[in-house]
Order: structure tokens, then C-alpha cells, then sequence
């Protein structure tokens, strides 16, 4: 009886050990990437550039965390890192994007969505007036192939990260280097660096995303509460919000949360296809 408990007892500290090292090993994967964008953003101007690394802002629903955001004379960035591997399908108004990793199909969230959410937070904290340029920008560290149709926003390598930002700089300037500072200074302050706060960011982000997939699977839009009622599209039958076109949320299939990408594809006017290979 003896030898079965601490064999059991064995087996379940394995398992334990197995999910801790896991997620310690996806954290410092996520540290390591994003150190690595905000040394391409040191290479900036100090003189025109001010960066600002891993801000957690508060909102209306509770908190928000943000990679980067480089504040410029010229406009102002703000920057959603991914360590993502294989290859990655989607498009900008898709809730997912498919990721194929060695022939699995895998989901993961739409990366521009995202930082539009981030942006709002920045713009309200920051006081960024309308008619500054703010640009949504989402950077892939690895050797990721990515197939991403977007209208808005970019998607790009981190090599291309800091000509990207000089190359969408507007015309004229927009700030002084004065009221740059004055916008990093209203960030700052609203920067959560609380370890126990930010712990329960992502507590509360992981909540978020069960309910969110309990409503779709009970058959309610988790973006505005609309019932989702099957519907025949281009490529098929889906899953649509009965509150279409204010609301133009859709899944392939409720048990699943599949997205379907081939329908959403007409919705978009630029197809990004980039390939990239490393030794």
C-alpha cells in the first residue's frame, strides 16, 4: 500500500513539475522577446524618441498590459510583440488567428485586435489629441510565416521593427520634445508596477477567456451579447451574431471556437504574404 501512495505521490509532483516548468519556460520566453524589440527601439533617436517598456494601464474593464510604446514628435506607436513559431493565417477583423505548428492547427488571439484595445488605453492616459497619428503595430520575433490580411496596422519581422516606425512618421511634427515628455510622464504615473496587482492582471485575463468561451459555447456573442444563429457564407456555414452588421462577430463551429478564415477573407482589400527563413 505503501509502495502504490508514494508511487501516486510520485507521478503527481511530476505533473506539477511539468506544468511549473513549463510556464516559467513560456515566461522567460516572453521576457526574452520582448527585451530583445526594446533594444531595436534604443537604436532610435533619443532626441526624437521617447520608449516606454511593459506598461500595465487601468481601464473601464479592469487592466491592460502593453509591450511598448515609443512616443515620437512624429506620431506615436504602440507595439504587441509575439514569439510565435510555424506558421501563422488570419486576418484583422478575425477574433483568432490560426497557427500551424508541424502540421497541429492551434488558435491564438488576433495580435492587431489586441493592441487596438491597447491603444485606446494609451490615447486616454497620454491625452493624445485625434488628430495624432497612432500606429498599430505588431512585431514577430521568431521565423514565423505569417499570411495576415489587414487594411490597418503592420505586421512585420523585428529587424524591420525601427525602419518601419521611420518610415510612417508624418509629415510634419506633431509634439515638441517638451510635451513628449509631458505624455511619458502621464504614463508613468498610471503605470501599475505593483508585483500583486500585476499578478492578478493575469489571473483576471484567464477568467476572462473561460467566460468568454462559455457564452460562445451557450450560443451568446461575447462581444454584445447577441445571439449567434447559423448562417451560410461563401465558404460555408457558420456562426454569425443576430446583431450583423453593428456587430459582425463570427466562429465556425460553437463547441470549438473555430474561426472561419476563408470567409472573413473578403472583408479585406491587401493580402501580406511573408516568408522568412534562418539557419
Amino acid at each position: 500500500m505503501s509502495f502504490i501512495i508514494l508511487t501516486t505521490l510520485f507521478f503527481v509532483a511530476l505533473i506539477a513539475f511539468g506544468v511549473w516548468s513549463r510556464r516559467t519556460y513560456a515566461s522567460r520566453r516572453g521576457d526574452w522577446t520582448e527585451s530583445r524589440v526594446a533594444k531595436e527601439l534604443a537604436k532610435l533617436p533619443k532626441d526624437e524618441y521617447i520608449v516606454l517598456n511593459d506598461l500595465m494601464l487601468p481601464t473601464s474593464y479592469g487592466t491592460t498590459q502593453i509591450d511598448h510604446v515609443v512616443l515620437s514628435r512624429y506620431g506615436v506607436y504602440v507595439i504587441e510583440t509575439k514569439n510565435y513559431t510555424g506558421s501563422l493565417v488570419g486576418n484583422e477583423k478575425s477574433e483568432h488567428w490560426e497557427q500551424n505548428i508541424n502540421g497541429f492547427m492551434y488558435k491564438t488571439g488576433n495580435a492587431l485586435r489586441q493592441n487596438k484595445a491597447h491603444i485606446a488605453a494609451v490615447r486616454y492616459h497620454a491625452s493624445v489629441q485625434a488628430n495624432v497619428p497612432m500606429h498599430n503595430i505588431v512585431v514577430f520575433a521568431n521565423a514565423t510565416d505569417f499570411d495576415i490580411y489587414h487594411d490597418e496596422g503592420e505586421v512585420i519581422y523585428i529587424d524591420e521593427l525601427v525602419p518601419t516606425i521611420i518610415r510612417l512618421r508624418s509629415a510634419e511634427p506633431v509634439y515638441t520634445q517638451e510635451q513628449l515628455q509631458i505624455k511619458a510622464n502621464l504614463l508613468l504615473e498610471k503605470n501599475i508596477t505593483d508585483p500583486e496587482l500585476r499578478k492578478q492582471h493575469n489571473q483576471a485575463a484567464n477568467v476572462a477567456k473561460y467566460e468568454r468561451r462559455a457564452k460562445i459555447e451557450s450560443g451568446i456573442c461575447p462581444r454584445c451579447g447577441g445571439q449567434l444563429v447559423l448562417r451560410e457564407g461563401m465558404y460555408g456555414q457558420f456562426y454569425g451574431c443576430s446583431n450583423y452588421p453593428k456587430c459582425d462577430f463570427n466562429v465556425k463551429d460553437l463547441r470549438t471556437d473555430y474561426e472561419d478564415i476563408n470567409d472573413e477573407r473578403r472583408w479585406s482589400r491587401r493580402f501580406y504574404r511573408r516568408r522568412r527563413r534562418y539557419w
